[in-house]
């Protein structure tokens, strides 16, 4: 949930804010390659995160009661912090600039959007690994929609396809400078990649193992 928060008022910045726009493009020459489909989906994300946290707590289905890991506790408080940091430093800075209007702004709302992105990389990049370690341990992905994932892969690639095509129509060219400049949408694409990639080796492993098992027992 608070991955797709910190994407969607990224990607708020990056398409409506005039400031945020006005920057990117005198530091890279074209505007940020991220479109109304990109929000929707970040939007999107939000609404089904809540629908299933409502799960939890609305729908009646019997459940364990939920206990928060010392861990899962610190990365919490250490995610809010650093979002906090980043809203109080961009306040810091534009307070500092009123008072002299000769500095240069060291933290911009620019660099506000870009950090709010790179907090969404590191929030999936961490959400994973618990998914893939249970997986791991009991030796099955049962239980585990292996739909979601194939859903997954097809939408990170085609994300990554919508970045080259949406840079050729900006610029008329393909570099990498151009997708490392839009790397929120990039490396999240490739973590997602990543990831569903070990789901998929998982299934394929463990079903085959399953699959063994299942025939020795018959025997």
């Amino acid at each position: 949930m608070l991955g797709y928060i910190c994407l969607v008022s990224s990607m708020c910045l990056m398409l409506f804010n005039s400031e945020v726009r006005t920057l990117y493009y005198e530091q890279h020459g074209y505007e940020p390659l991220l479109t109304k489909i990109d929000l929707v989906y970040s939007v999107h994300g939000i609404l089904l995160t809540s629908v299933s946290i409502s799960q939890l707590f609305c729908w009646g289905f019997k459940s364990r009661p939920i206990v928060l890991k010392r861990m899962t506790k610190v990365i919490i408080t250490v995610v809010i912090l650093s979002i906090f940091a980043m809203y109080s430093s961009i306040g810091t800075s534009r307070i500092h600039s009123l008072k002299d209007s000769t500095s240069e702004e060291k933290f911009t709302l620019l660099s506000l959007a870009l950090s709010l992105s790179y907090m969404k990389i590191i929030m999936s990049l961490i959400k994973y690994f618990p998914q893939l370690l249970h997986n791991h341990k009991r030796k099955s992905v049962l239980g585990f929609s292996m739909l979601t994932i194939f859903l997954d892969c097809t939408g990170g690639t085609l994300s990554i396809a919508q970045l080259f095509l949406d840079g050729y129509i900006a610029t008329g060219r393909l570099s990498w400078d151009m997708m490392i400049s839009n790397g929120g949408k990039l490396w999240l694409s490739f973590v997602t990649l990543f990831f569903d990639g070990c789901f998929i080796y998982q299934w394929l492993k463990f079903e085959k193992w399953a699959y063994k098992e299942h025939e020795k027992i018959s025997a």
